[in-house]
């Protein structure tokens, strides 16, 4: 048995929230997160900020995270059928 494969699972659980907040903490992370959350599953960008702040980002993260899904639709001619909020507010 490979001594590194078998590491008990209170191992792994014990990384955990530590991997949790470097991962908060890691802004291209967060974007990619929040980007995947409104293009690909299609949550309204109000959702998304509610989702991340719920989860422990940052609020100024939050926020720069937003600006940058914003910029990026607008850039990639998205805008149209991207919303703002859960009412179908066209995004900025």
């Amino acid at each position: 048995r490979d001594p590194l494969w078998s590491r008990g699972l209170g191992d792994v659980y014990k990384r955990q929230p530590e991997d949790a907040e470097r991962l908060l903490r890691n802004r291209d992370k967060v974007l990619g997160a929040a980007l995947s959350m409104h293009v690909i599953h299609d949550v309204p960008l109000d959702v998304v900020g509610e989702r991340l702040a719920a989860s422990g980002v940052r609020p100024e993260l939050r926020d720069e995270a937003l600006a940058a899904i914003r910029t990026k639709l607008k850039r990639s001619g998205l805008g149209e059928r991207a919303f703002d909020d859960a009412e179908g507010t066209p995004a900025r």
